[in-house]
């Protein structure tokens, strides 16, 4: 009998102790949270990093994205959410004619848009032809006052004057940058979602 009482005596000392030794961890944890200044979360939701960015993914913002895949299952068990390192691709290249005249940016959102006009800076012959062939206004000539230009014009060239260089940027933008862009866009938003903290991340 009193062999039993010991043993009963020393499990209930063993749950003590590890009741204990919890109380310390969640008191520490708590001590931390103070000294952070920081709110505790009770909700992933609620959780936001000092940038204001959230752990929480909602199902709709990966929704047939390339590179992205849920629901799956591997060796260690059920995966909710996998994306794949993706590589921004750059918008194709226009021409050599074309590219002085366009605004191209990387951004698949952002539309290329012809330049009303670009500058040059020519030798005299070269600004006499062209205002000889009249690809250029005479009014649109002025001699260069830069330092390393002496003797050279600076000429503005319209693309008004140009409708060979206004069908060329439109033959560009629906042939070959908008089938782009159509690509790219859901590509940067796998990206996009690739970037965010997914260390502890949720679906909704």
């Amino acid at each position: 009998m009193a062999s039993e009482d010991a043993i009963i005596g020393t499990s209930q000392g063993a749950a003590r102790v590890a009741s204990v030794e919890r109380l310390k961890g969640l008191l520490d944890y708590v001590e931390q949270i103070i000294k952070l200044d920081e709110r505790p979360a009770f909700k992933l939701s609620e959780y936001r990093l000092a940038t204001g960015q959230t752990y929480l993914f909602h199902q709709h913002e990966f929704h047939a994205l390339p590179g992205v895949a849920h629901d799956l299952t591997d060796e260690d068990g059920p995966i909710w959410l996998a994306v794949e390192r993706l590589k921004r691709n750059d918008p194709p290249k226009p021409s050599e004619t074309l590219a002085p005249w366009l605004e191209l940016s990387p951004d698949p959102e952002r539309t290329p848009q012809a330049r009303a006009y670009i500058l040059k800076t020519l030798s005299k012959p070269e600004c006499d032809e062209l205002v000889a062939s009249e690809q250029v206004r005479a009014e649109d000539r002025a001699e260069s006052f830069a330092q390393d230009d002496k003797g050279r014009f600076d000429v503005r060239l319209r693309l008004e004057d140009r409708p060979e260089i206004s069908l060329e940027a439109e033959t560009y933008i629906t042939s070959k940058w908008l089938p782009w862009s159509l690509i790219e866009l859901p590509r940067r938003r796998s990206i996009g979602l690739y970037q965010k903290p997914t260390a502890a991340s949720g679906l909704v």
